[in-house]
Parts: C-alpha cells; structure tokens; sequence
C-alpha cells in the first residue's frame, strides 16, 4: 500500500514505528515460540515472551526560521522486554536468549530504515543488548533487554 504518511498533528510516529517493529518480529520465523505483546502480558505469561516496557521519545529537534509546517527530528528509544522460563539449564536459557537477541538484531538489519512502511524513517537499530539468566525454584528464568533507536524526521 505504500509508506504510511506521518503528516497529521495527531500522529505518533514512535507508536506507528513500535506497531510496525512488533509486527516484522511476530513475522519472524525464529521467533515462531515467542509471545509478542506491545506492553506487559500481566497473568498471560507465556514460556518465551517478547513485550514493549517502554518508548522514550523524548529527543526532538525543530529547525528555526522556516515558513509553513515545521519539520521536526524525533528520536526515540523503544525497551523490549524478553523472557524465557522453559529451558532445563541456565545453558540452555542463555542459548535461547541468544537466539532471540540474535533473530531481534537481524530482522531490523534487513529492513534498517524501515522507510518503504512509514514514511520519515531514517534508522531503526538495536543499540544495547543485556541478558541475565538466574536460576530460580522454578527452575531457570532468563530475562533480556534490547533497545532500539529510531531516527525520524517527520514533515
């Protein structure tokens, strides 16, 4: 259908870029066991689950001295959550975490500027991975964070 026009007073292009950023993963077939959710599943809680904490769009700029609409530069930080708790090892958690810190990372990097969804995308890369598996009475839980940065330039 073409890019998705960011050009209403209303719009959010980080919102319509977690949106699109959720869908490519829920697509991703390395990600097939992995519940996507765009903030925390609460009680759903699944073995493997992908979720959004939070998007920190809070770098603008504005250029001076221009007539008609103002162009604006957003930049913005969108934290995924991962969790694995069905691996037997804490091994076998890192591995899978590995994984899926692995298919996260690739998947933006086949569609780096994600400019042919939405109009105004610049770049869209993992920036900061971290990982911890501990090992619980439950038996092993792993828990990641991925951050993703996206330049924008909205018109």
């Amino acid at each position: 259908p073409g890019p998705r026009p960011v050009t209403e007073p209303t719009a959010d292009i980080a919102w319509q870029c977690t949106e699109y950023l959720l869908d490519l993963l829920g697509r991703c077939p390395a990600l097939a066991d992995v519940r996507v959710d765009p903030g925390w599943p609460g009680d759903e809680q699944s073995p493997q689950m992908l979720w959004v904490s939070d998007i920190d769009a809070n770098d603008l700029d504005h250029p001076v001295m221009t007539g008609g609409r103002i162009p604006a530069n957003e930049n913005f930080e969108v934290r995924l959550q991962v969790g694995v708790f069905d691996q037997l090892t804490n091994a076998a958690t890192q591995a899978r975490l590995g994984e899926i810190l692995g298919a996260i990372d690739s998947t933006l990097r086949e569609a780096p500027n994600l400019g042919a969804a939405i109009a105004g995308v610049k770049s869209a890369l993992v920036t900061s991975k971290q990982r911890t598996v501990a090992n619980t009475p439950d038996g092993p839980q792993g828990y990641a964070e991925v951050v993703v940065r996206f330049e924008t330039r909205i018109t």
